[in-house]
């Protein structure tokens, strides 16, 4: 994928990483997007997101490595940069000893076109995807004693422009037909903290709201919240003329608070009016994230389907606040691959407070 996975790395790279403000952590993108200059460096974490972030986990009997990299810097207009996704079905021996990228059975690289500051993701990129690489090769890819090391470069003739509308990228068309632009990208990284992050810290949070529920027939208790200097998980926005309602809604007695047992619930607003109705059933697109390393349950995959029924919605200048009832079903996705026949049920209750984090 990254058709199965987006969701899962959109939101585990963009904003919910924990800190790494104690890794040493470097790197250099250089190349051109359509003939315009790429030239990028990082020297610290920006945004949550280290140069260089790799995960190990056994898939069965095949070991697999997950490879999250980039070069985000900050500028007065926003956040610039590259970011790849890359996995590998390697053990970390392998990779170590004979990098290569016929290892790759995913990767994508990511040209930041428009970030705001603060925001969880891009408004648009231009996205190439491995299928569509014309030169695709690994020069090092490293990792031991908590250290590791990536380079190598990327040319394709299919960077496409891609939205952000939830939380994975939407293929932008004109007149039918995407829009691409050539390009290329040469890159290189290295941390000191690659093959295991620290435990996020204790966060001080304000409570926005709160949701209850089942995931099948585990029960769960999430919380909505604004943190110090973070977005809140609970806001309005709008796409053009069309509101877009996204919660995050987080488990408080989890191992890992911002990411485990994660919720995330994205609703567009009505075609015609492009208001959220005070009122009746809606599609929701949501997406939950397990414990468990590269595996969560999508509502947009196989049999997966998920409603909520609006008790009340308003919002009042940059407040409001809303209660909704979901009900559907969701499907299992693990290793980036649609598990068949593996879906499960949810029921939740959200009322949360919302905050609004553009203008009209």
């Amino acid at each position: 994928m990254f058709s199965q996975m987006k969701p899962a790395l959109a939101i585990a790279s963009l904003c919910l990483f924990p800190s790494f403000a104690h890794a040493q952590s470097s790197a250099q993108v250089t190349g051109n997007l359509d003939g315009e200059v790429l030239d990028f460096s990082m020297t610290d974490a920006v945004g949550g997101m280290p140069a260089l972030y790799l995960e190990t986990y056994t898939d069965g009997d095949t070991p697999e490595v997950e490879v999250i990299a980039g070069a985000i810097e900050e500028t007065q207009e926003g956040l610039d940069g590259v970011m790849l996704f890359l996995g590998l079905a390697a053990g970390p021996d392998s990779v170590a000893n004979l990098p290569s990228s016929d290892m790759a059975y995913f990767a994508e690289a990511m040209v930041v076109d428009e970030w705001t500051p603060g925001a969880p993701f891009p408004e648009t990129v231009w996205l190439a995807e491995l299928d569509g690489f014309e030169i695709f090769e690994i020069d090092t890819l490293s990792f031991a004693d908590e250290a590791g090391a990536l380079s190598g470069r990327i040319t394709s003739d299919r960077f496409c422009l891609h939205s952000f509308t939830g939380d994975e990228p939407i293929a932008v068309r004109r007149d039918g037909e995407m829009i691409c632009k050539p390009g290329a990208v040469t890159f290189a990284m290295s941390t000191d903290g690659a093959a295991t992050p620290p435990p996020p810290p204790p966060m001080e949070v304000e409570v926005l709201g709160r949701a209850t529920g089942m995931v099948g027939r585990d029960s769960y208790d999430w919380i909505t919240f604004l943190a110090p200097g973070a977005e809140p998980t609970a806001t309005i926005d709008q796409d053009g003329a069309i509101d877009l309602l996204r919660l995050q809604a987080h488990d408080p007695a989890s191992d890992n608070f911002l990411r485990d047992n994660l919720l995330s619930v994205t609703i567009m607003g009505d075609l015609e009016t492009g208001k959220i109705p005070d009122g009746g059933t809606v599609p929701v697109e949501l997406s939950f994230f397990t414990d468990e390393p590269g595996v969560f349950y999508s509502s947009e995959d196989g049999d997966g389907g998920v409603t909520a029924n609006v008790l009340s919605f308003h919002v009042d200048g940059d407040l409001g606040e809303v209660d909704m009832v979901l009900e559907g079903q969701i499907c299992k996705i693990d290793g980036f691959e649609l598990v068949s026949d593996d879906c499960t049920s949810i029921e939740a209750q959200i009322a949360t407070e919302i905050i609004r984090i553009t203008g009209d």
